[in-house]
This record gives C-alpha cells, structure tokens and sequence, in this order.
C-alpha cells in the first residue's frame, strides 16, 4: 500500500487527489490547517488520516507520517491579491517550504504545484499528478 501526502488537502486539488488515491487503495495523510472550516470536505474512509498541523509546524510530520511514497505540497497562504504581495506572509511560505524539503528526504516522490508570474504572464507546468 502506498503511502500518500497531501498538504492542502481540503483544497479543490487536495480533495480530487485523494479521492482518486483512494481508488487506488493508498494510505492517504491529509495535512490540515487546525480548525480548517473546510474539514468536511475531506472524504470520509478509514484510509484517509486527518493531520491537523500550521504550515510552519511541518517538521512534526515526519514523526507523524515517517516514510512516504509521495508527498504534495499544495498549500499555500496569501494565495490571492492583496496577500500574495506582501513581503512577510510569502516568506512565512517559503520557510515553510524549506520543512518540507527536509522531510522529503525520508519520500520518493514530490510535486509542488502553484503559479508563478513571469514577465506579465501566469506560467503554469502541468504533469501527471498521479503517476506515482
């Protein structure tokens, strides 16, 4: 059984990730905000175990979860204007970006999705998300 990863899981790509690993049988950690109010979201099966973790706590999920197969990174805060240009918040992202690259030392796999601006224009790289 693999063993799967998701932060941002309550996420509209979280959400459609795990239910396809589901499908697959995967053991599936949905890392989530704590009090998420999106929790619901979540599909309900015993293969799915709910990690209530802020992003700047993720070196806890490498006790938690120990080795995977695949991790995704999908969350992200200050996502939308006015957030994303403020200085602080996107710099909280990228140290916590730096935990997960440590924890994905103990995982085969990793993909971090998200736009980036180039030049005036939203780049975007699309791959298989679930060939794992």
């Amino acid at each position: 059984m693999k063993k799967i990863v998701v932060t941002g899981a309550t996420g509209f790509i979280g959400v459609h990730l795990i239910e396809k690993w589901i499908d697959r049988g995967a053991e599936i950690y949905a890392v989530v905000r704590p009090s998420s109010k999106n929790i619901a979201r979540l599909p309900k099966c015993s293969n799915v175990h709910v990690v209530e973790l802020e992003m700047g706590c993720y070196e806890h999920l490498l006790d938690i979860v120990g080795d995977a197969d695949f991790f995704y990174h999908l969350a992200w805060e200050g996502a939308r204007v006015p957030y994303r240009d403020d200085g602080l918040i996107q710099s909280h992202n990228y140290d916590c970006m730096m935990l997960v690259l440590c924890f994905i030392f103990l995982v085969k796999r990793m993909l971090k999705v998200g736009f980036t601006v180039l030049q005036g224009k939203n780049q975007m790289s699309f791959v298989n998300i679930l060939n794992a």
